[in-house]
């Protein structure tokens, strides 16, 4: 059949010679055509679909999986001959993926690192802290709370033998421009007056830092806000205005991250209130400076063999510019901008301190600006043994340098934003070759010392605080003392790495605020009830506790009511204070866990209604207020701390009388205290004003000592003695003998809960002191309560 229908005639007769143009093209039906060659077509859209489905499949695919081989993605030799083609395609169109190496390019690493921040903010040191140290979210910043592998002990043996390095690069900045009168006019109305004034002799040439408390606008003694350091540009390189020839001084402020918000917005309201807007500009430099915190008696050894200072010729005696001008391939605008300002004197000051052992021998805050090379360009030593032998002509230089510190020492260029900027965008990549270049970047940098009693306490000038610790055992202040490094941004892993090779002990949040208690001294935020920052640190720990305290089942935690313990979480200030008067009995209760939740939520819904209350607008009202809308503010008013070196001598001084006054009298003598350091800063207050205060509301910072066994923890209740016989029973007892051993278990053996009207303050820091050997706490007590049981007991604490 098949033979026969090849030999079938389609063409007709081949014979006949026919034209075939002279035929008319056939016709034909569209739809029989179609239905004709159906399956063709089917065929064939079936197949682009496969083709369409298939062409993410590999040719290795199409094997069955016992002749796949693993060689055959990049050997088309593996495969059958019919196969080869078509993976040769293939392993062309495909590209290599990028490795780990290409992938970490700086670029790239940088946009992953950002990306990561999200809405907290890496130090330039986060990388290195996250590697060996526990990070938390914490004010607005991912921050080392404390290292992995070292104990809190072995912290403080570096504080107290050898240097704690610290980055506190939070620390937010803060310019004031404008004319010198009108900055300290300003800042006179903010800060504390019983402090030295910024206006002071000692700070207006800048070769010292004022460390001082910010309150609302002439809302002293009760509305604080943080404390402040605060220091001005050397006189010797201030800008005169072409205009008004008006000499323009800057003043640099730099607090803490968590209060940097309420500070800024606080100098905004009182420039708004006075009215300087167009005599004083105010910047936010946040961004423009970094600070690590050296502590320790080896901190000074550290930074000398850190810091490679860039020094002229000898025998230059004045202020010299180190000029770069002998290479001829040097652009032009990098000359303008490295023709960096040297102080000679302050580096001749720097070499003389070498053999200081400790930097809590020098004055307190005084400034050294000095012009230092990019550390990457020299490898960092080791910080050598101390000697205890120093040449006498050494010696006679240093106490010369103590007796009298120069005065043209603090100038260098980390005030010029030009020069900031150069050293940032001009900065050398790491890993790339070093070879020697006039271009090399001159670092200019402040080194601050930082005594212990001058930024947290109420230490002054004439106070004899510092003798009566010595005196009673309280730890002394070296063990928070070192130096303040501030340098330009962009620049702090540079530093750091050489700082950590050569010896530095790095401590996080942790070690500062023990090194703080070591010298028992108070630590902002946390040893600073009535400021919103403790308020929102409070808060937390409360959440925390709160969290741990319910995971537990009722029968395995404390039955806080049976213990008469009204606030379990958080100190009870404001209860304690009558600001907020809480219901017969606790906020946990023990048995119905729904019961405790409401309760819980209750306190909560309180703090919270705390924190948003804090109304700034009644502080810094601009028109005089009347006598009865004073008595309003001082009713809704909240409690505050009772600070300044005058006023804790004041309440001394009235505690320690033999007939002492009631409150009143206190009242009225500080009212006239504050006027009178007002006054001296030529600010009249309306009488009104200087009285807007309530004792009542007002707590005094105590320092708790543990007579033998036992350590205070936060949130830990201080009670009065209320009987007579037990107070002079233990009062015989520490004249004549330290052995407590056996008054301490007959008070042990005593399961009595004290009442609750004893109460008169809490623990907000406290643990075992390494420094004394004992437990030891650092609280707040309510003043009233204090002068009660003062004039119960006849005797002061």
């Amino acid at each position: 059949k098949t033979r026969a229908a090849r030999t079938i005639d389609t063409f007709g007769d081949s014979n006949d010679d026919i034209n075939v143009a002279n035929y008319v093209p056939r016709t034909i039906n569209v739809v029989d055509f179609a239905e004709a060659r159906a399956f063709e077509i089917n065929a064939m859209n079936d197949a682009l679909e496969r083709a369409r489905q298939t062409r993410n499949t590999n040719v290795i695919q199409y094997l069955p999986r016992h002749l796949r081989r693993r060689a055959a993605s990049h050997n088309v030799k593996r495969l059958p001959a019919r196969l080869r083609k078509q993976a040769a395609e293939e392993i062309v169109k495909s590209t290599k993926k990028p490795n780990r190496r290409k992938k970490r390019r700086p670029g790239s690493l940088a946009d992953e690192y950002k990306r990561r921040q999200g809405t907290k903010r890496w130090l330039e040191t986060h990388i290195w802290h996250a590697k060996r140290m526990k990070m938390i979210e914490l004010w607005g910043h991912k921050l080392a709370e404390y290292p992995n592998e070292k104990s809190i002990k072995s912290s403080y043996r570096a504080s107290q033998h050898l240097s704690i390095i610290h980055d506190a690069s939070y620390f937010g900045w803060i310019q004031i421009s404008g004319d010198q009168n009108v900055i300290i006019k300003l800042l006179n109305s903010v800060t504390d007056p019983s402090l030295p004034s910024i206006g002071s002799e000692r700070y207006l040439n800048g070769k010292r830092q004022c460390s001082t408390f910010l309150y609302h606008y002439l809302m002293y003694p009760t509305h604080v806000v943080a404390p402040i350091n605060l220091i001005w540009r050397p006189a010797s390189v201030i800008d005169t205005s072409a205009e008004n020839n008006k000499v323009t001084r800057h003043v640099l402020i730099w607090v803490h991250g968590c209060a940097f918000d309420e500070v800024f917005e606080t100098l905004e309201i009182a420039i708004e209130k006075m009215e300087l807007q167009s005599e004083i500009s105010i910047s936010n430099l946040q961004d423009e400076f970094l600070i690590f915190e050296l502590t320790g008696p080896r901190s000074t050894a550290l930074l000398q063999e850190v810091l490679d200072i860039a020094d002229v010729a000898s025998g230059s005696n004045t202020e010299s510019s180190l000029d770069i001008n002998t290479s001829v391939n040097i652009d032009t605008e990098i000359r303008e901008v490295k023709k960096t300002c040297i102080n000679s004197e302050a580096h001749k000051t720097w070499a003389t301190l070498r053999d200081l052992r400790s930097s809590a021998s020098l004055p307190p805050g005084v400034v050294l600006g000095l012009t230092v090379f990019d550390p990457r360009l020299r490898f960092p030593k080791k910080v050598p043994p101390r000697t205890s032998q120093i040449s006498p002509s050494s010696s006679t230089a240093l106490q010369r340098l103590l007796l009298s510190w120069p005065n043209n020492v603090a100038n260098c260029d980390i005030w010029d934003e030009k020069c900031r900027n150069h050293l940032k965008t001009n900065k050398i990549k790491d890993g790339q070759r070093l070879i020697p270049t006039p271009i090399d970047s001159l670092i200019p940098i402040l080194l601050i010392q930082r005594d212990g009693l001058i930024t947290t306490s109420n230490k002054s000038d004439n106070d004899v605080d510092s003798k009566r610790d010595l005196k009673n055992n309280v730890a002394s202040s070296e063990y928070n003392c070192g130096w303040n490094l501030i340098m330009p941004s962009g620049w702090g892993m540079d530093f750091w790495k050489s700082f950590v090779f050569a010896g530095a002990w790095v401590g996080g949040l942790r070690e500062r605020h023990s090194n703080h208690f070591e010298s028992g001294m108070q630590c902002f935020p946390y040893d600073f009830p009535s400021t919103r920052s403790y308020n929102l640190y409070s808060k937390q720990q409360k959440e925390k506790h709160e969290q741990e305290y319910l995971k537990k089942p009722p029968a395995k935690r404390v039955n806080y009511k049976k213990l008469q313990v009204n606030s379990p979480f958080e100190p009870g200030f404001e209860a304690l204070m009558g600001i907020k008067p809480t219901k017969d009995g606790s906020n946990i209760t023990s048995g119905d866990v729904d019961k405790e939740k409401d309760d819980i939520k209750e306190t909560k819904e309180i703090i919270e209604g705390d924190i948003d209350n804090m109304d700034e607008g009644k502080m810094t009202d601009d028109k005089p207020l009347s006598r009865t809308q004073y008595n309003k503010l001082v009713a809704e008013q909240k409690l505050w701390l009772l600070r300044g070196a005058k006023n804790i001598k004041l309440l001394q001084r009235y505690c320690l009388s033999t007939h002492p006054d009631s409150v009143e009298g206190l009242w009225a003598e500080l009212q006239t205290q504050i006027k009178e350091s007002f006054a001296k800063r030529g600010i009249s207050l309306l009488p009104e004003a200087s009285g807007c205060f309530s004792l009542e509301k007002a707590l005094v910072n105590v320092r708790i000592n543990l007579l033998a066994r036992g350590c205070p923890k936060w949130n830990a209740i201080i009670y009065k003695v209320g009987n007579k016989n037990t107070y002079q029973k233990w009062e015989r007892k520490i004249r004549k003998s330290d052995d407590y051993k056996e008054y301490l278990d007959d008070e042990i053996n005593d399961k009595e809960v004290p009442c609750a009207d004893d109460i008169i303050g809490y623990i907000i820091t406290g643990q075992f002191s390494f420094s004394q050997g004992h437990g030891f706490g650092i609280g707040c007590c309510s003043v009233t309560k204090c002068l009660e049981m003062i004039k119960f007991e006849r005797r002061y604490i």
